[in-house]
């Protein structure tokens, strides 16, 4: 993968690095599920099974997403021009 130059001079971080980093981030919470559904429930007061069901699992979900989106971003959207800055949490 080649790497967009405009962001590495911008920020000077590669994006395969970023890639890598938020795919192991999704990793690291599939392999403790359980530990963060358990925190989470404690947090908001849901059941345990609908927190490791439902909202790790979009969490998981999500990352993936968005490293898949930051790895097809010199391809799919190489001509597109930047337009502000957002963020998703």
């Amino acid at each position: 993968m080649k790497p967009n130059r405009k962001f590495i001079i911008l920020f000077g971080v590669d994006i395969a690095c970023d890639v890598m980093c938020v795919c192991s981030i999704a990793r690291h919470v599939q392999k403790h599920m359980r530990l963060i559904a358990v925190v989470e429930s404690l947090d908001n007061g849901k059941p345990v099974r609908e927190s490791r069901d439902a909202d790790v699992q979009i969490v998981v979900r999500h990352l993936y997403h968005h490293a898949g989106w930051a790895q097809l971003a010199d391809t799919e959207m190489a001509d597109w021009k930047p337009i502000g800055l957002w963020t998703s949490l």
